[in-house]
């Protein structure tokens, strides 16, 4: 019942979106404000641009909303930075696994530790995120290369694994 009563919300929303769009095309129309720039322009035309940009912003937010790191229209996907160098990286043991991590730059334009992996620690191969178990699927992450599965922990692993590293480097006096 609760499922229902969640995709009938969900469907509300999406009828409320599109027919507030269909009535600012329609006013936009009305008004001619358009017709001077683009005197071809009908009320279906302007409809399909105000439901691709609505649904394109909606879209980015969320991601941005599952990322957590990004704003509203622009930059959704958190991209690793180009000045990043393995000679000034760290190399770290959390959850059994391997981790890169490379110190915040500020002067570079980003003020947040990186991290890149897991790795696998045996033979230092990214690890794959996978789930094991029939009925109860457990998330782990496994090696291709040694066949070797680790158990993933609950939540985001590389969040805990940055603020650990930016804690590390607080104590350090280098943060």
């Amino acid at each position: 019942m609760a499922k229902v009563k969640e995709i009938l919300s969900y469907a509300s929303l999406i009828v409320g979106i599109v027919s507030g769009i269909l009535a600012i095309s329609e006013k936009l129309t009305s008004w001619n404000i358009l017709a001077s720039l683009y005197p071809l322009i009908d009320q279906g035309t302007l409809f399909i641009v105000l439901l691709v940009v609505t649904i394109s912003s909606l879209a980015a937010y969320a991601i941005g909303a599952r990322n957590r790191r990004s704003g509203f229209l622009f930059f959704a996907g958190r991209r690793r930075p180009s000045s990043l160098s393995t000679h000034n990286s760290y190399e770290t043991t959390i959850h059994d696994v391997r981790w890169r991590v490379y110190p915040p730059r500020p002067l570079s334009g980003y003020h947040e530790a990186w991290v890149e992996g897991p790795y696998c620690p045996k033979c230092k191969r990214e690890l794959e995120e996978a789930t094991t178990g029939a009925l109860r699927k457990k998330p782990i992450w496994s090696c291709l290369n040694c066949h070797l599965e680790y158990e993933r922990p609950k939540g985001d692993a590389k969040e805990e694994v940055r603020k650990d590293f930016e804690a590390y480097l607080r104590r350090k006096g280098k943060l």
